[in-house]
């Protein structure tokens, strides 16, 4: 063999190990590298007279292993694939020279060793335009079975050539081993793809099964974060009426305090006012001039006395239980913003309840008793067309440590059954359910023996009565 015939292949084989592995060519690999490669030209050179050339692939292998996969640490599997893609290369050349050399039998050494450098350049110049193809190959999730068709068609390429080298009916020889060569190899790729697509499709399967479950897991976090939100929607809509409901009573309580002091102011003007014009008129009253005594009563009366704006709170000084006087405040702003005629009425000091209720429970039968006589005294009022037609007369009273509330309130001309006033969903306002008196019935269920209600009508007056018997040590 020439020189070329020795050097060539070496220097091919390097580039294929070092373009697939993707190794950079620093000084230290150009130094390895050119010390190899004569290593591997004076071996080849000896071996090859021997016609040992397998131990020249032997020792490439070996040496190509160690410098690479353990001293260099790049990684085992794409070193020794790479390894693998050479030698198998290289076997494909040798086979096609084979060929070549039989259909163009001219014998001459020196036209033999221009094929064999044409094959190894041409060859080179083919498997250099698929390198990143082949990388790929070697170092995705399949390569294991890459690698393992490439180690098949390696061995099968050595049984072959040592077939061939072994056999005098060369051309016969070489074209059945090559045609065998072929149809290992189809079959190989073939196999190899199969396996691929098969992966592919399981791993397809279990992606797409995947993709259900963790769809499934986000519709489900999202189905939780749209109830989470709902939730903190409805805590903030509480918190916020919650919060409506403080301002106002805290306004209405500013408002009744604000009366009391303005109502305090007013008195004893009325009264500094009241006695200097008493004097003024007691000389117009002896002078017989009593027209003019009344007339200036009457004026000073419709000028500084407004009996409605008195009446707003009256009686609420006497209450002294501050759930009870919230509520009564409420109610009775509510009446008065209104316009509708009103009076409440607390004769008694009022300084506790029966432990026999919850005060929640009072309060609410108070403010259902209050609502329903509301709404029924704007219903009147619509169906007359009279504003005064309305009104509403409530007391709070106490007597032997018992507690009773009663309201009446004028109501439409019409029949009303008391039976089935307190029925859940009985009303007698247009499109309203009539959920008051039926929700007083379920809350003084609890108190069969401590807690009376009573209601009915009597000339068009609806009269709603509570009464709380005093605790059992009273």
């Amino acid at each position: 063999m020439s020189i070329p015939d020795l050097i060539i292949p070496i220097i091919i084989d390097f580039a294929i190990v070092i373009k697939l592995i993707h190794i950079p060519l620093s000084k230290n690999n150009k130094y390895f590298i050119s010390l190899f490669s004569l290593i591997i030209f004076i071996a080849s050179i000896c071996l090859s007279e021997l016609g040992a050339d397998i131990g020249i692939t032997l020792l490439q292998v070996i040496v190509l292993f160690l410098y690479f996969a353990i001293l260099k640490k790049v990684n085992i599997k794409l070193v020794f694939g790479s390894i693998l893609t050479f030698t198998v290369f290289d076997t494909a050349l040798y086979l096609i020279c084979g060929i070549l050399m039989d259909i163009i039998p001219y014998g001459n050494r020196y036209f033999d060793s221009i094929i064999s450098i044409t094959v190894e350049i041409v060859g080179y110049l083919i498997i250099r335009r698929y390198f990143s193809q082949l990388h790929k190959l070697l170092t995705d999730k399949n390569s294991n079975i890459f690698i393992g068709i490439l180690l098949y068609l390696y061995i099968i390429g050595i049984g072959v050539e040592f077939f061939i080298s072994g056999d005098n009916k060369t051309t016969e020889v070489v074209t059945i081993s090559l045609g065998l060569l072929l149809l290992q190899s189809i079959f190989a790729f073939v196999l190899y793809y199969a396996m691929i697509k098969t992966e592919n499709n399981l791993l397809s399967k279990k992606e797409q099964e995947n993709q259900k479950l963790q769809n499934q897991l986000l519709k489900a976090k999202n189905n939780e974060l749209s109830q989470e939100k709902q939730r903190q929607k409805l805590q903030y809509e509480l918190l916020k009426n919650e919060k409506d409901k403080l301002t106002e009573e805290h306004n209405q309580l500013k408002e009744y305090a604000e009366y009391l002091d303005k109502n305090e102011d007013d008195l004893r003007k009325f009264k500094h006012d009241y006695q200097n014009m008493m004097n003024s008129l007691i000389i117009s009253a002896e002078n017989g001039k009593t027209d003019e005594v009344v007339s200036k009563l009457k004026e000073y009366t419709n000028s500084h006395i407004n009996s409605k704006a008195l009446r707003k709170y009256k009686d609420l000084n006497h209450v002294h239980v501050d759930f009870l006087k919230s509520i009564a405040i409420a109610k009775l702003a509510k009446l008065y913003n209104a316009d509708i005629n009103y009076s409440f009425g607390c004769n008694k000091e009022i300084n506790r309840i029966p432990k026999t209720i919850d005060y929640l429970d009072i309060t609410r039968i108070i403010g259902i008793a209050f609502d329903n006589a509301y709404e029924e005294s704007m219903a009147l009022r619509k169906e007359t067309g009279n504003l005064d037609s309305a009104q509403i007369l409530a007391t709070y009273y106490q007597e032997d440590g018992d507690f009773e509330f009663e309201i009446r309130n004028k109501i439409r001309p019409k029949k009303i059954n008391t039976k089935l006033i307190s029925r859940k969903n009985y009303t007698t306002k247009e499109h309203h359910m009539g959920i008051g008196l039926a929700n007083v019935t379920e809350i003084t269920k609890k108190y069969e023996s401590t807690v009376l209600v009573n209601y009915g009508i009597d000339d068009d007056w609806f009269t709603f009565s509570l009464i709380v018997l005093p605790d059992e040590e009273e």
